[in-house]
């Protein structure tokens, strides 16, 4: 006789978060967890798939913008500047 297990097996992987948003992941699960109406316990993953599919096109070029540093906003400058100026080295 053997003992099979009828449990499908998730791959599981390591992000790296900062302590406050952990925090309120963790809050917010609790929360969740608490009010759940099924018996199915809500996982993190289930949480961050589903955040992901509401980011919208606006939602990522925000995010995006915020990755901008000054260094390049200087070379964005220059560049649009080297088109309007041919002669700029």
């Amino acid at each position: 006789m053997t003992n099979k297990s009828n449990k499908k097996t998730t791959k599981l992987s390591t992000i790296r978060v900062n302590e406050e948003l952990a925090q309120k992941l963790q809050d917010e699960l609790l929360s969740l967890n608490k009010t759940k109406k099924g018996s199915k316990k809500i996982m993190a993953s289930d949480v961050l798939l589903l955040a992901i599919n509401q980011l919208s096109d606006e939602l990522r070029d925000t995010l995006c913008r915020q990755t901008v540093t000054s260094e390049d906003r200087q070379k964005i400058a220059f560049k649009s500047y080297k088109m309007k100026n041919r002669t700029a080295t």
